[in-house]
C-alpha cells in the first residue's frame, strides 16, 4: 500500500507541477537545516518528486520568518525547537525547474536527535547522514542549506 502511495505522490507531483510553480511563485518561503551530530533531518512529502528535502514552508502574509519556520517543523514533523536556538544562514532566491521564490534559509543544531514523526502533507521523516545528500536524492534547496552551512 505504502509504494502505491508513492507512485500516485509522484504522479500528482507531476501533473500538479504547473499549478504548484504558479502558487508559490514569487512568495517567501523557509527551510530548516536541522542536525545532530552528522545527521539531518529529512523528509519526504506525500506529493513529491522522490528526493528528500527540509523541513520549511511558505510564510504567511507578515509573518516573521522564523515564526513561520517553527510553524511549518511543527506542522510537518511536531518537533518544536527554541527559536534562540536558530541560525539565520541567508536568504536566496530559489530558481529551480520553473520555481521561482525567495528562501530563508536556517540551521539548527540539536545535542541529541529528537523523535520526529510525519505530519499532514508528509510521509516519511527520518535522521540521514548529511554525506549521504546528493544532487541524486536531495532536493537543490537541501544542497543550498548544506552549502551554506559549510560556508561555500
Amino acid at each position: 500500500m505504502k509504494r502505491i502511495s508513492i507512485i500516485v505522490g509522484r504522479i500528482f507531483y507531476w501533473l500538479s507541477w504547473p499549478a504548484a510553480i504558479l502558487y508559490v511563485y514569487g512568495s517567501k518561503r523557509t527551510r530548516l537545516l536541522l542536525m545532530s551530530g552528522d545527521k539531518v533531518l529529512v523528509m519526504k512529502g506525500w506529493i513529491n518528486n522522490g528526493q528528500w528535502g527540509i523541513p520549511g514552508g511558505g510564510l504567511h502574509k507578515s509573518e516573521d520568518p522564523v515564526i513561520g519556520l517553527i510553524r511549518e517543523l511543527r506542522e510537518e514533523t511536531g518537533l518544536t525547537i527554541d527559536p534562540k536556538a536558530i541560525k539565520f544562514l541567508g536568504a536566496k532566491p530559489f530558481k529551480d525547474k520553473g520555481f521561482n521564490f525567495e528562501c530563508h534559509y536556517f540551521y539548527c543544531e540539536l545535542s541529541q536527535k529528537l523523535p520526529a514523526k510525519p505530519h499532514l502533507e508528509v510521509r516519511e521523516v527520518t535522521w540521514m547522514n548529511l554525506v549521504d545528500l546528493n544532487e541524486h536524492n536531495a532536493t537543490p534547496d537541501v544542497l543550498t542549506a548544506i552549502a551554506l552551512v559549510r560556508g561555500a
